[in-house]
């Protein structure tokens, strides 16, 4: 692999470049995923409004409360919320439970009843929650009603029984728990905490999957271009003036940009979401509900918005959003060489997909295994040695070391570690495709299988060291 091989390679990129560019695939792609990312804000936010707006039609008069716990408490503060904080609360009642529950069945009114009994069984405080037909709660709001309630009566209860604010809060110290081993020589053994907390772990997948899209249409780029330019003679005519070293660097690069041309749309688009659901929420919901924000109201759910985008980035450095993004070309590079090298092997369009078989088997299981890690580490048991494995061995890397980068969940080392792994595969790759290419880029018989690929990079080696020898 010479410095020669490689000329040419930039007019190459720019051809595949505009190309690409051209494809309806690649712009629906884009236009899909942006605007995704550019009514983000506006949708969640109007979701939330549609929600509290349906919510806030929930009346509900009367409430009346049947403890025969034997406490002693004032239930007349118990609900804070704005949508229930109206509501008439009698502790006291002057009917029956019966009475009230047949005036409720003939009058069809908006009563609730709550009955609170103490199980000496059971050993647990049973609550009955009675709705009036003219009540209409989602099974959300039902929970959020009791919750709510439950709360209060727990608080309540407590200081019922005569404990002070004081003992409360010192019975309800947090406890912080560690448990160390030591060595034969006495010394604490330091163990890496291995589990992940529920948003980790939703993040953590969530940008495994984008990851894995970005590399499967990057390299299924590369070797698409590459089948087609094949099967309809036009390699013939690249090869003319650029060596096949140069075609393949050349349309790796392409793609390269092409994906990073996509992240920065769509990065863009999602920063730019709150700015354009502060202009159309307001004009939405006058549209759809006719009603009309002030101004602080307006700024407030634009703030919202904001927040919900800072906040996945604030303690991100602008390092590891570096190294993430470096990791991800590298993949992109990686899985590109290797699709580049199995669409070589096919002349004809039918046979892309026998020849690209490979490449996706590699693809799901590095894919699936990142996707069996992350889940063994939300339990907290995962394997340290299984973990590093992963984040080094190239076929799965691309995958799990940019979100790990940007989680600040990898030690340097560990980092330095996966770059000079990939960087060593992507070489020797890089030579097998000097040895190979050139040979199977002019194939035009039946498409070769792996076992061909390497009996051909064998005798390549072998004519290069005849040559040599016949120089000599």
């Amino acid at each position: 692999m010479n410095k020669s091989d490689f000329i040419g390679w930039r007019e190459v990129c720019s051809f595949t470049f505009a190309q690409t560019v051209k494809q309806k695939s690649y712009a629906i792609f884009l236009v899909i995923f942006s605007v995704i990312a550019l009514f983000y804000s506006t949708a969640t936010t109007l979701i939330k409004q549609v929600g509290e707006r349906k919510e806030s039609k929930v009346v509900v008069s009367d409430v009346i409360i049947f403890d025969e716990t034997g406490l002693q408490i004032e239930y007349q503060d118990v609900f804070t919320s704005k949508k229930y904080k109206n509501a008439t609360v009698v502790s006291n009642p002057s009917k029956s439970i019966e009475e009230y529950e047949k005036q409720m069945e003939e009058n069809a009114d908006d009563t609730m009843l709550i009955k609170i009994t103490f199980d000496k069984e059971k050993e647990q405080y049973d609550m009955l929650f009675v709705l009036g037909k003219k009540i209409s709660l989602s099974e959300i709001a039902k929970v959020e009603f009791s919750d709510e309630f439950c709360d209060y009566f727990r608080e309540a209860s407590i200081e019922a029984v005569g404990i002070s604010k004081e003992q409360r809060d010192f019975v309800k110290t947090p406890i912080s728990r560690e448990v160390k081993e030591l060595s034969e020589t006495g010394e604490v053994i330091e163990k890496e905490k291995e589990g992940i907390s529920h948003t980790d772990y939703f993040i953590t997948l969530a940008m495994l999957m984008v990851c894995m899209m970005l590399i499967n249409v990057s390299a299924n780029q590369v070797a698409l271009s590459i089948v087609t330019e094949k099967s309809s003679r036009v390699i013939e005519y690249l090869v003319l003036n650029v060596r096949p070293l140069a075609l393949i660097f050349g349309k790796l690069v392409a793609s390269i940009v092409t994906s990073l041309l996509q992240m920065i749309t769509v990065g863009f688009c999602y920063i730019a979401s709150p700015i354009v659901s502060n202009m159309l929420t307001p004009r939405i919901l006058k549209w759809i509900f006719g009603i009309t924000l002030s101004a602080e109201s307006n700024a407030e759910i634009a703030d919202e918005a904001l927040a919900n985008s800072v906040k996945m980035f604030h303690s991100i450095k602008m390092e590891y959003i570096f190294l993430a993004v470096l990791f991800m070309v590298f993949g992109i590079v990686f899985y590109g060489i290797i699709a580049g090298l199995l669409g070589a092997c096919a002349s004809k369009m039918e046979e892309m997909q026998e020849t690209m078989s490979l490449f996706r088997i590699l693809l799901i299981f590095g894919c699936y295994a990142d996707m069996a890690l992350i889940m063994i580490q939300i339990t907290g048991k995962a394997n340290p040695i299984l973990s590093k494995m992963l984040s080094i061995c190239p076929i799965t890397s691309p995958f799990l070391v940019p979100c790990n980068i940007l989680l600040g969940k990898m030690s340097w080392l560990l980092i330095l570690a996966s770059f000079l792994a990939m960087i060593v595969v992507i070489v020797l790759l890089l030579l097998l495709t000097a040895n190979v290419y050139e040979a199977m880029i002019f194939y035009n018989g039946k498409a070769l299988k792996v076992k061909d690929i390497v009996s051909l990079a064998s005798s390549k080696r072998i004519s290069v060291k005849e040559e040599e020898k016949n120089e000599e």
